[in-house]
């Protein structure tokens, strides 16, 4: 089936839409990076301590997970200790 989706799509000059499927993952990593941002500031907020991260730099989505993971824990730790 394969094969006729794909002879077929170039019979008919047909080109999937990865280039609307990139913009958008584009679109949702930037969005992503500003909600981690968001997340950092109010974390620095809550802790009274600075983090030192710079995530403009950071464009694997593992790294803004684990990034994640840590401000989360890190605002536990905070709420815990007041």
């Amino acid at each position: 089936h394969e094969y006729l989706i794909t002879t077929s799509a170039e019979y008919i000059d047909f080109e999937p839409n990865n280039d609307i499927i990139e913009a958008l993952q584009k679109e949702i990593s930037q969005l992503r990076k500003e909600l981690l941002q968001s997340q950092i500031d109010k974390a620095e907020a809550l802790t009274g301590e600075s983090l030192g991260l710079n995530i403009d730099n950071i464009d694997n989505e593992d790294a803004l997970s684990e990034i994640q993971s840590q401000i989360d824990q890190s605002v536990v730790n905070s709420q815990t200790n007041n």
